[in-house]
């Protein structure tokens, strides 16, 4: 496969000093993390930022030889692909380079929450760019620290909805939430699970709750 030798390549480019010819995808990550590691460091926010850009090459290149193949020999492909796969598998085979290019994407979002940095990470696509807010600028150059501590100025002082529309709190709490379901099967149904089950709870202390109403 020729991804597979191109990944290769790019382990090998990783760990030596050879050097890094324009024509390789993703040059710039790779010089960044082959000097980050001279450092001895884990450096696994580069690794993620480079997994991340040789899948967006992958994606971008499945894409250009599906144009230039045309509609019809891609229809002739997909109806292959199912004869010997089965249409379930096929499917899954079409679709894995975005699917893989979206599982790093999460894994990214969680790693910087962990880390207590940005969780959309500073841009370096077109797309990135025309997502990235002032407000995203002014709070990578805070830090997450003093950024949460205006978030609680705000909200104590005007109230959760304005440190909300201001902050985009809801959005990121999604971003976060969307992420870990797309890594970890089943999270989804066991958060609404444990929210029904808190309700259960609340509405039981509401009704024990001194002037509480009686049931009928």
């Amino acid at each position: 496969m020729a991804f597979n030798r191109l990944y290769k390549q790019i382990e090998t480019l990783i760990r030596t000093d050879d050097e890094v010819a324009d024509s390789i995808p993703c040059k710039s990550d790779i010089l960044s993390l082959r000097e980050c590691r001279k450092g001895g460091k884990t450096c696994d926010d580069l690794g993620l930022e480079l997994l991340r850009c040789m899948a967006q090459y992958k994606v971008d290149t499945t894409e250009k030889i599906r144009q230039a193949i045309g509609v019809a020999k891609y229809n002739e492909y997909v109806k292959a692909m199912v004869v010997k796969h089965g249409k379930e598998k096929a499917e899954e085979i079409i679709a894995e380079p975005s699917e893989q290019l979206k599982d790093i994407e999460a894994y990214q979002v969680l790693h910087r929450v962990a880390n207590n940095t940005h969780p959309k990470g500073a841009p370096k696509t077109a797309e990135g760019i025309k997502e990235w807010t002032y407000a995203d600028q002014v709070r990578l150059e805070m830090g997450e620290q003093e950024w949460w501590d205006a978030v609680k100025i705000v909200g104590c002082e005007f109230g959760v909805e304005k440190a909300d529309a201001l902050f985009g709190l809801a959005k990121e709490k999604e971003l976060i939430e969307s992420a870990q379901d797309r890594l970890v099967p089943g999270l989804k149904e066991k958060r609404a699970q444990g929210l029904e089950a808190y309700k259960k709870v609340e509405a039981s202390v509401k009704e024990a709750a001194p002037g509480a109403k009686s049931p009928a």
